[in-house]
């Protein structure tokens, strides 16, 4: 009687930890989620409180860099577009550039 428990906890620890591992791998990394609040959390202030130097504007926007960044990420960027009517903020993360697809899949693994 004693070892089918016994067995028996040891199968119900081993699943839960193989859930932990597999959720691990499947989740973004701490500081990613952590960084990814942060941009979430500005956007109802329109990324003011993350809005860093000015940056070479476009026509239509300016553009300035973030202080928040995601991990892995080449930039961050705050653009404002010069409208009267719009004046929201956007907020974008270049992750990778290129047109290589497998490249680009080695950069997620």
């Amino acid at each position: 009687m004693i070892k089918k428990v016994t067995s028996a906890l040891a199968l119900i620890l081993a699943f839960q930890l193989a859930e932990a591992q597999l959720l691990n791998k499947l989740m973004p990394s701490g500081s990613f989620s952590d960084s990814l609040t942060i941009v979430l959390e500005s956007y109802q202030q329109n990324y003011l409180g993350i809005q860093g130097t000015a940056l070479q504007p476009d026509e239509d926007r300016q553009i300035f860099a973030s202080t928040v960044g995601l991990p892995g990420a080449s930039s961050c960027v705050i653009f404002r577009f010069n409208s009267k009517q719009d004046t929201t903020a956007g907020w974008q993360a270049t992750l990778y550039e290129g047109d290589d697809f497998k490249e680009a899949s080695k950069a997620y693994k």
